[in-house]
């Protein structure tokens, strides 16, 4: 029994002699395992004096422990107890086992005696790796980019790597392309694959990388690296159509599934008949845009050749044909801007576009401060598109074939607000735009003229529906500017006429619903200055606009205008 005992302890002490120990004998490592890489650094700490202080930070000096296989890197003393060991190079999949550097002593000459210590580490396995995704629209020359936690010789790669059919097994050699600025390494980290010749089309391919080895160690690839590289398509078109938009040109639009290169758009492989007239084709993107001088009467044909090629480098299969009909324009009310700013001792002049609407009203009417947030958050809605309400698409009408618009009121009406001019416009519904033009001279008093004001102009169509638009004009005899800093905002009042600035002007910064944030006053030089955190408070609640009581009347400015930034807006956190 007690021979049992013996031979047990024995075993033991003996798998514990084999197990790692970096903390024995007092001494500390940082990190004591793992993966170790280029640039990793190796902190080991003694338990007394080990160098005098004359040989901290020197170079050359002997490191305290060896590394079975040799680890290759730098050791220095950072301190009498303290050394930094940093790893320059490593050897893919190797296991490096540290122990202490024979006849190691401390810095009085005592031999340093630690038997049981010892570390042990890893060097990660040879592996490629790529961000390229498998994509549905292959190229027929595609180009992969691909990475090595090793290096590898460039020529090698080109031997060992190619792309297969997945169905046939056909293999298609490759080439390697090297994309950094300086001349073509012969060994590298980075690099990209290409097949040496096009792909044909309608196959699905992955890019195979067997038997590669890296260049220092000659480890061998693991497994067969297989990289998905995605199915080569041929051209198509997705559709053609005829536009007839308002603020545009008449065109007839080709939708491709690829993008077309410019000098592919001729017209050797887009015929239009009737031949049209000033033809130009221009390719942006995936679309080519037929433009010149249409009969809108006319329903034209489009024939695309199957000799036009994509940028995939792949042509459509066979010819495609297409109509092409143009609708009438769509009926529409088209604003220069949903905000307008002009001058209060001036006549004021706003133009805009009619396009095949009935008979229109136009209204001017004063909006109230206490209205202005819940007006200016209703001004675009005559722009928006109507949703449905499961899918979240725009919905189209089928008797137009544009989108619906979203349902909407009259704003003038809909919050009786105060008005202060008011006109009317013939019909127009000849299919083109007409500029119509409102005038409104100011009262006698420039001050009874001033703050916002809703323009709002409609017609009702004949199935009902109202088509219109709105803007809101500010009006006032002076100008504010913004400026932000990291603690404040500053808000200028000037003159408009000459841009000098408005001293002792009284300026309020309110939300969107009114609520007031801050009030200053303005300086010698039209400065009011407003704590940022109490107009930029974190969530909700921040500054809508900015309101200055002149001696002339209200001038007003949103907060969230046309910006013209110096730096960034951006805040860093306070440590």
């Amino acid at each position: 029994m007690k021979i049992r005992v013996f031979l047990f302890i024995a075993f033991r002490a003996a798998l514990l002699a084999a197990e790692p120990q970096p903390d024995a004998g007092g001494i500390t490592l940082e990190p004591s395992s793992g993966e170790l890489v280029a640039g990793t650094e190796i902190s080991i700490s003694f338990p007394r004096p080990m160098v005098p202080a004359a040989a901290i930070d020197r170079a050359d000096q002997p490191c305290p422990f060896l590394a079975e296989p040799k680890l290759d890197g730098k050791f220095l003393w950072k301190s009498e107890t303290e050394g930094l060991f940093v790893v320059n190079e490593v050897v893919a999949g190797a296991t490096h086992r540290l122990h202490l550097a024979p006849n190691l002593a401390d810095a009085s000459g005592r031999p340093f005696l630690a038997p049981n210590w010892n570390a042990e580490f890893s060097t990660p396995r040879f592996n490629l790796s790529t961000d390229f995704e498998q994509s549905a629209h292959l190229s027929s020359k595609p180009r992969l980019s691909v990475s090595s936690n090793y290096e590898v010789v460039l020529t090698e790669v080109a031997e060992h790597a190619f792309f297969q059919d997945r169905e046939t097994r056909q293999r298609y050699p490759t080439e390697i392309i090297f994309e950094g600025d300086e001349k073509t390494p012969s060994v590298a980290t980075d690099f990209t694959v290409t097949p040496r010749e096009a792909l044909p089309v309608g196959r699905a391919f992955d890019l195979v990388i067997d038997g590669l080895r890296d260049a220092k160690s000659r480890q061998l690839l693991p497994f067969t690296q297989v990289l998905p590289a995605g199915k080569t398509v041929p051209l198509k078109v997705e559709w053609a159509g005829a536009f007839n938009h308002a603020l545009e040109e008449p065109q007839i639009v080709i939708k491709f599934n690829d993008d077309i290169a410019p000098s592919a758009a001729t017209a050797a492989h887009i015929q239009v008949e009737p031949a049209l007239k000033d033809q130009k084709l221009l390719a942006s993107g995936d679309q080519i845009d037929v433009r010149g001088q249409f009969d809108l009467a006319q329903k034209y044909r489009v024939t695309i050749s199957p000799a036009l090629v994509g940028e995939r480098g792949f042509a459509l299969p066979e010819q495609s044909r297409w109509g092409a009909t143009f609708a009438r324009k769509e009926s529409v009310l088209v604003f220069p801007s949903a905000q307008f700013f002009v001058r209060a001792n001036q006549e004021l002049r706003f133009d805009f576009f009619q396009v095949n609407t009935p008979a229109l009203n136009w209204k001017l009417a004063r909006i109230p401060l206490e209205k202005l947030a819940a007006v200016s958050s209703r001004v675009r809605e005559f722009e928006r598109d109507a949703k449905d309400p499961i899918t979240g698409e725009a919905i189209k009408d089928p008797r137009t074939g544009f989108n619906k618009p979203w349902p909407t009121e009259l704003l003038v009406d809909a919050f009786a607000l105060p008005l202060t001019g008011s006109g009317n416009f013939e019909a127009n519904m000849e299919d083109k735009m007409v500029r119509r033009e409102i005038r409104v001279r100011p009262p006698t008093s420039d001050a009874d003229f001033s703050g916002a004001y809703l323009l709002e102009a409609s017609a009702s169509l004949p199935d009902g529906r109202i088509v219109g638009n709105r803007s809101i004009i500010c009006v006032s005899d002076f100008l504010l500017t913004q400026k932000r800093t990291p603690t404040s905002i500053f808000l200028r009042v000037a003159k408009m006429a000459d841009g000098q600035p408005a001293a002792n002007v009284p300026v309020r910064a309110v939300t969107r619903t009114n609520i007031e944030l801050g009030r200053a006053v303005t300086d010698a030089n039209g400065l009011a200055q407003f704590p940022r955190s109490a107009l930029l408070p974190k969530g909700e609640g921040q500054v809508h606009l900015f309101i200055a009581e002149t001696k002339h009347g209200r001038a007003l400015q949103f907060a969230d205008v046309s910006e013209f930034p110096s730096g960034s807006d951006f805040v860093p956190k306070k440590i």
